[in-house]
């Protein structure tokens, strides 16, 4: 596969401000939420979800401020409930970090902690940790701290805090210093000199608007000439955006998707979501089969937006209105192999049941960890014989797909063991690429979208992935 990566910067309102310094803000006080409410602050990501936990910010138990965050187990299990902060080092290297705060328990049995780590390439560089064990009777706020070294090879400074066990344990009024220097954002980039300004200046092609065509307008295209010109004869274009749930990223995609249907022949629409799991969405905008808001509830919380809905609806809309030239909605992701693996051993018990107890026998220590833990966590020699069944299942399969190709009369039936075949690859890849590939997105452009899969004849294919760089959309020749 050859890739051609040509960036597009898209502008608006670009110059009218004074750029600032790259910073990234920090919210280790827990005083802001996420857009998902108490349940996470802004900034934290959950990492490790233990069963009957529970945690959200908590005014009730605030050593400072307005909020502390809290988190209350019910069991003992093997492994914590936490939450992770990432720090761009950037701006921190050759420093001595220290990291302040403070933690309260109450009827703890078992611990809680706090992490504070930086990591390079070839692993964990530095790590500091407290640990706190209290009995049934609870106490007040005690103080922590945490030291770090920042080395040049660092590409990460985390922060984690956890509760393993049950009891409760609240954390506030965190603080980060430098070299002494208390830190209420971290530089992450240096500011732009004035050739980087000229240079911006110079490629960046403003946008009129970011929504798409309202119900009975006239389309008005004009401003996104560069964005065909960058694209080319690109077969996949590629949408990045730098956060998920942000409203203008996805109208903007909406529109940029009506102009590539209706003028750059842009026939597939490929989102970041399991194949299986969007198949109503597509047999919705293909032939109205069911509704639009119903069907989106299969993808990832992510995607169940208003501005998703409306792109759905869009789509059922133009292909109502040009039967001849049909635009699909396909998924590439391949996180959760549990959907490929049952669609693949329903093919064999109707194609191939003698196949059925062998693969069946293979996939199922890899099902059932899906099953009890998403991401499942196993020894290297367990994942090693997980990727093991797999190549052997992909042995089994590939071997006779020819002999079922060549049976199958109807194009439905066709197309039902290409399917399996490519269920099949996905199961493959996805244990190959989490034992190998540290890039999620090599991960998942590994898995292509054959155009024999599809239900039109998909000369273009819109793609939709998560990508840093804000606002910058790549074209990709296969």
């Amino acid at each position: 596969m050859q890739y051609l990566f040509r960036p597009l910067i898209l502008l608006t309102l670009f110059f009218s401000f004074r750029l600032a310094p790259a910073q990234q803000p920090l919210n280790l006080g827990f005083e802001q939420a996420s857009i998902e409410g108490p349940a996470r602050p802004w900034g934290w990501q959950y990492y490790r979800l233990a069963p009957q936990a529970e945690a959200s910010m908590d005014s009730a138990q605030a050593y400072a401020g307005k909020f502390s965050f809290r988190i209350t187990g019910k069991e003992m299990p093997d492994y914590p409930h936490a939450l992770g902060y990432w720090i761009d080092p950037w701006g921190l290297k050759g420093k001595q970090i220290a990291l302040n705060g403070w933690i309260k328990t109450e009827a703890l049995n078992g611990q809680a902690q706090m992490i504070l780590e930086t990591w390079g390439e070839e692993g964990m560089l530095d790590a500091d940790t407290t640990t706190v064990a209290a009995g049934p009777e609870g106490g007040n706020w005690a103080p922590f701290g945490l030291k770090v070294a920042v080395d040049s090879p660092a590409y990460t400074l985390s922060l984690a805090i956890s509760l393993i066990g049950a009891g409760t344990a609240w954390f506030d009024a965190f603080t980060l210093s430098a070299d002494g220097g208390e830190m209420k954002e971290v530089p992450v980039a240096p500011e732009f000199s004035p050739a980087q300004m000229a240079w911006l200046a110079q490629q960046a092609a403003p946008l009129k608007r970011v929504d798409a065509t309202p119900k009975g307008k006239q389309p008005d295209f004009s401003d996104l000439a560069a964005f065909r010109r960058i694209a080319g004869g690109a077969q996949l274009i590629a949408l990045g955006e730098s956060t998920h749930g942000t409203g203008e990223f996805f109208r903007l995609k909406h529109r940029l998707l009506e102009y590539a249907v209706r003028e750059m022949g842009v026939t597939a629409f490929a989102i970041e979501a399991n194949q299986l799991a969007v198949v109503p969405i597509n047999r919705y905008v293909l032939h109205g089969e069911g509704n639009a808001r119903a069907t989106m509830k299969a993808m990832f919380k992510v995607w169940n937006t208003e501005e998703m809905l409306d792109l759905i609806e869009w789509m059922r809309a133009h292909n109502r209105d040009n039967p001849e030239n049909k635009v699909e909605f396909v998924g590439f992701d391949m996180q959760d192999p549990q959907l490929p693996i049952d669609s693949l051993l329903a093919f064999l018990e109707d194609y191939a049941p003698e196949l059925l107890p062998p693969v069946d026998s293979l996939l199922k220590p890899y099902r059932e960890a899906w099953r009890q833990q998403y991401y499942p966590a196993a020894p290297d020699s367990i994942r090693q014989r997980w990727l093991d069944n797999a190549v052997e299942v992909w042995k089994l399969v590939s071997r006779k797909g020819e002999r079922w190709l060549s049976r199958a009369r109807m194009p439905s039936e066709k197309k039902r063991v290409e399917w399996a075949i490519q269920n099949t690859r996905v199961i493959f890849l996805k244990r190959r690429n989490n034992n190998r590939i540290k890039s999620i997105q090599c991960g998942i452009i590994s898995v292509s979208l054959h155009q024999n899969q599809l239900s039109v004849q998909a000369n273009r294919i819109l793609l939709l992935i998560f990508f840093y760089p804000p606002l910058i959309f790549s074209g990709f020749i296969i």
